[in-house]
């Protein structure tokens, strides 16, 4: 055997530290960017709502009954306020006891039942393949026992646009912090 010795590699001390530094940094930002993604998304989806809301409160506010029949005289700003936006479309309809009174026949519709009176409810769907976000309200109306079903859907591509231009953003920011973080622990550890 003649006394070989086995060199064994010690581990850098600077290499150990830069991983027991770095790897934590990176975790945290990465849980830190899952968070802001949550965030991102539920803002999205709530200030889009909102004004899916207003048009449906709008439509709301103008259903009546006439002669023994539901009427409704929609105004031009219950859904002007959704023209705005670029590349979705939007829908609506009224119906009552699941009959068309206006809009588009086959738009996806909530169970009016399901809904109490005067209250908002927010689904995805599809219409014709394509995604939508639909909110629905029941609306009780003088001289009817039934709910008026009242529903305006908009297409997804607004929400998506923003929430990709927020997400690359974000992962921008998050990878300039671990850049950041890297080049900083680097020179700390030297």
């Amino acid at each position: 055997d003649g006394g070989q010795v086995t060199a064994r590699r010690v581990p850098s001390l600077r290499r150990a530290l830069l991983l027991n530094l770095l790897v934590p940094t990176s975790a945290l930002a990465v849980a830190f960017g899952l968070a802001g993604l949550l965030l991102i998304n539920t803002t999205i989806e709530s200030a889009y709502d909102r004004v899916l809301d207003g048009s449906v409160k709008a439509i709301a506010e103008r259903v009546a009954v006439e002669d023994g029949d539901i009427a409704v005289d929609l105004p031009q700003v219950a859904l002007g306020m959704l023209e705005t936006r670029v590349n979705d479309s939007i829908y609506y309809s009224v119906s009552y006891d699941r009959v068309l009174v206006t809009g588009y026949q086959d738009l996806p519709r909530a169970d009016a039942a399901a809904i109490p009176a005067g209250t908002l409810r927010h689904f995805d769907s599809l219409y014709k393949g394509i995604p939508v976000r639909v909110t629905a309200m029941a609306q009780a109306v003088y001289g009817k026992p039934l709910p008026v079903l009242i529903e305006v859907a908009e297409t997804t591509n607004g929400r998506a646009a923003i929430q990709r231009q927020l997400l690359l953003a974000l992962v921008a920011l998050e990878a300039g912090i671990i850049a950041t973080a890297a080049v900083l622990v680097w020179f700390a550890v030297r």
